[in-house]
């Protein structure tokens, strides 16, 4: 069976060309390759033009050559990477002549292939601009507190959010249009199924969980909780408004009024003008809130970080299946989350975790205070955590799960 994938990132075996450290689909691709005899195929945005095989596998680098008319324009709008994009992939496809494609990320260029193509095209889902659109700004937030937080008098600063807003609705636009056209889905939440039958009530839907990162399986690593007085919370990937930062500043605010020893610890990048709007709209700084900002945190740092940690906290206003939620699942934390998107679908509330509404600090501060005091409730709701993500992300389910959605296809 001869598989071609589009990836939305570069492979990691490139990344000494600068690509970005091993995430879910190339551990996807190392159980596929190690496991089947797929001839597989992987084509990806690159920075130059290439072919190779590597360990088995093809790589197709495609490169977009953009005019400055096209640079101009993809500053608010996706149009000119689809225009340019989508022949380079059927140029793929004519050469390698797979029998099943399998796009990843419906809010992506690449399922626009489907319209092209009489070869079974199957499109993994993974977030989804629509309702990530809709959920954008939190309470007390919109589009005029980002423009007053840039300042009214710096003329760049207000066209490039312009801009940036024009380019996100085209991709909001784009998605739509993906979700209208594929017949074909893998999924692995009620809510990512939900949405694509909302779509495409025909389309077809197979489940297939995510394969998490190496670093987080590996030596069977289990949290145990500490005896200590301080609150080590954690969070990763708080990098836009969508993620709940607001709900983390609220919900310390709470913690600190209440004289409770914590340190929130959140990993990922905060870019600048999201700290300013922040601590500007919520009227604090995050280092007097005992917010501890990590910056970008590799897997194994990620990994000793959640270990060292009492809990781990979700904020986000929607989202699909985190896998920041999965890794400190297949680690044993205990987890408080909001019930929104497919995170129902990870946790089973008060069983393997805590949900809570999006935009609750207070319920959000005393679940946490109470959580902490008990123990043996903390202990038994990661082992259960543990347990399900240990089943969920089994490579040989996923594997099973995979090649009965590409079978299916070429029957």
């Amino acid at each position: 069976m001869r598989v071609l994938w589009f990836e939305v990132t570069v492979p990691a075996i490139f990344k000494s060309e600068g690509a970005p450290v091993a995430g879910w689909q190339d551990s996807l691709e190392d159980i596929v390759k190690e496991n089947t005899n797929i001839e597989l195929a992987v084509a990806f945005e690159g920075k130059t033009k290439d072919k190779k095989m590597i360990d088995g596998v093809t790589y197709y680098s495609l490169c977009p050559e953009l005019s400055l008319k096209d640079k101009l324009k993809l500053k608010y709008s996706w149009q000119p990477l689809v225009d340019i994009m989508i022949p380079l992939a059927l140029d793929v496809v004519k050469d390698f002549n797979p029998d099943v494609i399998h796009v990843f990320g419906t809010e992506w260029y690449w399922p626009q292939i489907v319209k092209y193509t009489d070869k079974p095209v199957v499109a993994h889902l993974q977030g989804s601009i629509p309702p990530y659109y809709n959920a954008q700004y939190p309470p007390f937030y919109n589009k005029w507190s980002v423009v007053f937080s840039m300042g009214l008098l710096c003329v760049r600063n207000q066209l490039g959010a312009y801009l940036a807003r024009k380019k996100y609705y085209s991709r909001y636009l784009l998605e739509e249009d993906n979700l209208r056209h594929v017949s074909n889905y893998m999924g692995r939440t009620k809510w990512d199924r939900q949405l694509v039958k909302l779509y495409n009530p025909q389309s077809i839907y197979y489940y297939c969980s995510e394969a998490l990162r190496p670093d987080f399986i590996a030596n069977n690593d289990q949290w145990k909780p500490q005896n200590r007085d301080k609150i080590k919370l954690i969070t990763t990937g708080c990098g836009v408004l969508l993620k709940g930062l607001d709900t983390i500043i609220r919900t310390a605010v709470l913690l600190k009024e209440r004289n409770v020893n914590f340190e929130w610890r959140i990993a990922g990048s905060l870019p600048a003008q999201l700290k300013k709007l922040l601590e500007s709209q919520e009227n604090v700084k995050l280092e007097n809130l005992n917010i501890v900002l990590l910056g970008y945190t590799n897997s194994d740092k990620l990994k000793e970080e959640l270990l060292d940690s009492d809990m781990y906290v979700h904020t986000s206003y929607c989202d699909n299946s985190p896998n920041s939620i999965c890794e400190a699942q297949y680690l044993g934390l205990p987890i408080i989350a909001t019930y929104v998107g497919g995170i129902p679908s990870l946790i089973e509330n008060e069983k393997e975790g805590v949900l809570l509404p999006a935009n609750a600090p207070y319920e959000m501060a005393q679940t946490i205070i109470e959580l902490f005091a008990d123990k043996d409730r903390r202990s038994a709701l990661g082992l259960a955590s543990r347990n399900c993500a240990v089943k969920r992300h089994d490579q040989k389910a996923i594997l099973n799960d995979l090649l009965t959605c590409y079978k299916s296809l070429i029957c």
